[in-house]
């Protein structure tokens, strides 16, 4: 991409070689595809390392005023095209694609790897330092339109590829992560933490509440309903996420299951959070599942508040 192009040469030969591309058959997409990167596989290879990093960053600077030229619309436009592109291209060309870039980054040293993971780490903290809060939430909020648009078997494809990535990590890179989150988290000034953990619970609660309620949870949820009772599933409260909210009383109802909350340890947990919700104001009441499940309607009632009228008027 050179310099010289304007705006709308860039597009022209954009829009070329995209027909010339559309002409061909998969076949020949697919040859042609193997002698430009067997082309370029020599090239590279000729290079010294001094001559590679000064093509990147021409190559870079080149980019960087090709793209500080176009106007918001068009970098939509142009990023639209090459994702269009993108999906355009015929399985076969894109699984070689993938492939060759499989073993490109299987070949790379680990020092290389850990240089420009570096780099990279350093690029994005001084892009997010550029960005004042409310372009950091305007990002937050474009990526979260993007993730929820996708449909549930993209999205379960997405988190099983996180999953295999995950579990394919070394140790080493697993601690080289770890302390790098510690390290951007310890960056942060005390509202950017808050901000943080107030993103991560909300959308802890908003994941948890799309998901298929517990046995428990659904025989309390549905004699709240009988009642006629408002009230909110998953319910964020700063750093809590309770299972059931009813703002008229200020009221927190859990649905614990015997096994799990009968434990010592999660008994102890149990403890300190209902603590703490009621140091904040609220109402916190247990139903466990022995009780719950025995007689809803009337451990739903003895939980509620005296004087509470909950009865349908046709009772």
């Amino acid at each position: 991409m050179g310099t010289a192009l304007t705006p709308e040469k860039e597009a022209e030969r954009r829009r070329k070689i995209s027909e010339a591309h559309e002409r061909r058959s998969p076949e020949a997409s697919a040859e042609r595809s193997k002698k430009i990167s067997l082309k370029c596989k020599k090239y590279f290879a000729s290079l010294t390392p001094e001559a590679k990093e000064e093509r990147a960053h021409k190559l870079s600077r080149a980019q960087k005023a090709y793209l500080d030229s176009l106007t918001e619309e068009e970098k939509r436009e142009l990023s639209q095209q090459i994702s269009d592109g993108l999906k355009a291209r015929p399985p076969m060309v894109m699984d070689e694609y993938k492939q060759g870039l499989r073993k490109s980054k299987a070949s790379i040293p680990l020092d290389e790897k850990k240089e420009w993971r570096q780099k990279v780490s350093i690029g994005m903290r001084a892009y997010r330092a550029s960005l004042s809060p409310e372009q950091r939430r305007e990002l937050a909020r474009k990526y979260s339109v993007v993730y929820q648009s996708k449909t549930p078997g993209e999205k379960l494809a997405r988190a099983r590829k996180i999953s295999a990535t995950m579990l394919g990590r070394t140790p080493e890179r697993k601690r080289e992560i770890s302390e790098s989150l510690v390290e951007s988290h310890r960056r942060r000034s005390e509202e950017e933490k808050r901000e943080y953990k107030r993103r991560l619970i909300e959308g802890m609660a908003r994941r948890w509440a799309s998901q298929e309620p517990t046995r428990l949870e659904r025989t309390l949820y549905s004699t709240l309903d009988f009642f006629g009772i408002d009230y909110h599933k998953q319910f964020p409260i700063d750093r809590c996420i309770v299972d059931t909210y009813i703002p008229d009383m200020n009221l927190v109802l859990e649905a614990d299951g015997e096994y799990w909350h009968t434990r010592p340890d999660w008994a102890e947990r149990d403890r300190k959070r209902d603590a703490w919700l009621r140091r904040q104001g609220y109402v916190v009441i247990r139903l466990l599942e022995s009780v719950l499940m025995t007689n809803p309607c009337l451990a739903v009632l003895r939980a509620l508040p005296r004087g509470i009228s909950v009865f349908p008027d046709w009772l």
